[in-house]
């Protein structure tokens, strides 16, 4: 159902995209006639003629049909040499209306080497004038040659010194972040909880980002004579983003105890980064085809207002698509398991090794469909481990949750993508120039809400996924390969489990959860008393066994469980609340009518204290005391790696024999 409605949004949206660029393919009526526009053509005034043409039409002068209809009828004009060149003219004004100096540029330079009228040639040297001083570019002219002047080296120096400053910016501030972690916290013991609010902060992002504003906004490129802006933005990241990492990876190492070089750090950051954020980088990618495609034909927006409408959408699917499709391939290697009794229809691939464990999931159609184990997680796992973590893996693709997730990325960007298309030109400028600060604001809000909701599906989609696990009875299973996982993880014994990794939306708490609430009446603990009081207390029970007898003790602790009740169920409910006080997650089954121990704090306080205490000692007064406690019967008691079960006994069936 869930698929069926965002195939039918996604649908919907695209349909809307593509009648409001469909509504823009239309000549504006009333246009001048051939004879008319030729006129204005011959007054030779570059400057004025799309406001006598809009003043013959009463539309605006940069309406998207009044231009569609003169640039349309351009081609069907018969010109002269001189006619041609005011055409030039007159679309080269158009150029630095829609802020499109380079091409504006261009075309101003051959109207003024080529025209013979003094009146267009002095226009032309005006707009010039304004395409350079809107570029940041200064303006010189010597006789009918026209050019910027070159940086002087001073200005040179200058911005080489600002581009180090900014390369180096998200760095040092990490640096410093990193020595006031450390002084706060200096034992090693302190730093394990707040190590991984640390790491997982997007303090890194949020910096890098500063440095790309400002170096965009300081237009260092153009001042550096760089003309290839967006590879050297990428480049300028890149390094930016290698250099932080090198207080990150000294921390981690500290609070780890981890070996791993650098550069092999780094490596698995930026596999993990390129992974997780596919659609980000596709967004990327798509804009800045967009870019290119409106600098080389600046026009082509207003002429072509379906195929700009649709473009973005078109990209961006193409180029995710074939991200998911390709990138597994170059960047990690093919696993086959043979000993997991599984049939695996899509591929799957892993890593080297490393600091991060866990199992990515990328391609929305079958045959890019891919799982991608990171750190070496399968050497690290049994394979009873290892076959139910590419179940769940497995389940994402049959349950077709990338697929879903594909389908609210296609229909958010469509939605997005028609307020640009309701004006071509605005839709040329925005792709173009670039947005203005609010626009841009508003565009990173809008992605920022669509991270929201696919968090909120995609955190959906694992609870139903994990649901099938339990109806399974294989939730103990999972829990206990995601508990591993946690602790592959290198997370802290005392980190808080609401935390979240990488490699899943849910939490290891979260995961818990909704494990054992799937299974039963799930009941969890109510306090958390301290270990070393629960082991005072099983000392001076263990004291009573020894003393006076099993007898006595069992009698002692059945105190403790003594509870008011009208029926068995509501007798176990109650002997679960009394067990949740000390700190035990409890699982009633009414079908079976069973009391499931899933976690017993005093069973574990017991087998961590500093002086273990006979934990089989303690399953056996604890069970009779229970048994002794409890009215309603009989009960049977078994004893389960990290708590107990404790069920009515069901009658023995007896057939009537003829």
């Amino acid at each position: 159902m869930r698929t069926r409605i965002l195939t039918l949004t996604a649908i919907v949206m695209f349909s809307m995209l593509v009648l409001v660029g469909y509504f823009h393919q239309r000549e504006l009526p009333g246009f001048p006639d051939d004879a008319t526009l030729l006129t204005i053509i011959q007054q030779r005034s570059p400057l004025t003629f799309w406001q006598k043409l809009a003043a013959l039409t009463g539309r605006g002068e940069l309406d998207s049909s009044l231009i569609w209809s003169a640039l349309s009828r351009f081609d069907h004009l018969t010109l002269s040499q001189d006619d041609r060149v005011s055409t030039d003219a007159a679309r080269a004004a158009l150029y630095v209306r829609l802020k499109n100096y380079e091409p504006a540029v261009l075309s101003l330079r051959h109207v003024i080497a080529s025209s013979r009228f003094a009146t267009e040639t002095s226009q032309c040297l005006e707009l010039l004038k304004q395409s350079y001083a809107a570029t940041g570019q200064a303006f010189e002219m010597s006789g009918e040659n026209s050019a910027p002047t070159k940086s002087q080296p001073g200005t040179s120096m200058f911005f080489m010194v600002l581009w180090v400053l900014l390369l180096l910016f998200p760095a040092a501030v990490t640096n410093v972040e990193k020595h006031n972690w450390l002084a706060r916290y200096s034992a090693r013991a302190d730093r394990r909880g707040p190590f991984i609010a640390f790491v997982y902060s997007p303090m890194c992002n949020i910096l890098l980002s500063i440095s790309a504003i400002l170096l965009l906004s300081l237009r260092v490129a153009p001042h550096l004579e760089i003309k290839a802006t967006f590879s050297f933005l990428f480049i300028h990241l890149l390094l930016s983003w290698f250099f932080c990492q090198i207080p990150m990876h000294s921390i981690e190492s500290l609070v780890k105890k981890n070996s791993t070089g650098f550069i092999r750090y780094c490596r698995e950051q930026l596999l993990l980064l390129v992974v997780r954020h596919l659609a980000s980088i596709s967004a990327v990618v798509t804009l800045i085809i967009l870019h290119m495609m409106v600098s080389h034909l600046p026009v082509w927006p207003i002429t072509r207002p379906l195929g700009a409408a649709v473009a973005p959408v078109v990209f961006f699917a193409s180029v995710y698509l074939a991200l998911q499709l390709v990138l597994p391939w170059l960047m990690f290697k093919r696993y086959r398991p043979t000993d997991l009794g599984l049939e695996f229809s899509h591929k799957i691939f892993t890593t080297d090794d490393g600091y991060r464990q866990g199992i990515v999931e990328v391609g929305a159609l079958s045959f890019s469909a891919a799982s991608i184990i990171f750190g070496g997680m399968q050497n690290h796992l049994s394979s009873e481990n290892l076959r139910i973590l590419l179940d769940r893996s497995l389940r994402k693709f049959k349950n077709k949750a990338v697929f879903n997730d594909f389908l609210l990325i296609m229909a958010f960007t469509s939605g997005i993508s028609i307020l640009p298309a309701i004006n071509p030109i605005f839709w040329g400028r925005l792709f173009g120039a670039g947005p203005f600060f609010i626009e841009a604001l508003a565009l990173l809000s809008g992605a920022a809400f669509c991270g929201i909701l696919r968090r909120t599906l995609e955190r959906s989609q694992q609870k139903e996924i994990d649901a099938t696990f339990a109806s399974e009875n294989c939730s103990d299973q999972l829990l206990q390969s995601l508990e591993i996982i946690n602790k592959l993880n290198f997370f802290p014994d005392n980190m808080r489990e609401g935390e979240r990794s990488e490699f899943d939306p849910l939490s290891l708490d979260e995961s818990r959860v909704n494990l054992r609430a799937a299974t039963g009446l799930y009941l969890p603990a109510t306090s958390r008393p301290d270990g070393l009081v629960l082991v005072s207390l099983w000392r001076s029970r263990l004291a009573v066994d020894w003393k006076l007898g099993r007898e006595e003790s069992a009698f002692l602790t059945s105190l403790d469980y003594q509870v008011n009740a009208s029926d068995s169920e509501g007798e176990l409910c109650a002997l679960a609340n009394r067990h949740n006080r000390l700190g035990a997650d409890c699982i009633y089954l009414a079908r079976q009518q069973q009391l499931k121990i899933v976690f017993c704090s005093q069973k574990f306080s017991a087998f961590t204290a500093e002086t273990p205490l006979p934990q089989d000692k303690i399953c056996q007064i604890c069970s009779e005391a229970m048994l002794k406690a409890c009215q309603f019967g009989p009960y049977k008691w078994e004893s389960t790696p990290e708590g107990c079960l404790f069920a009515l006994e069901q009658p023995a069936r007896t057939e009537a024999v003829v």
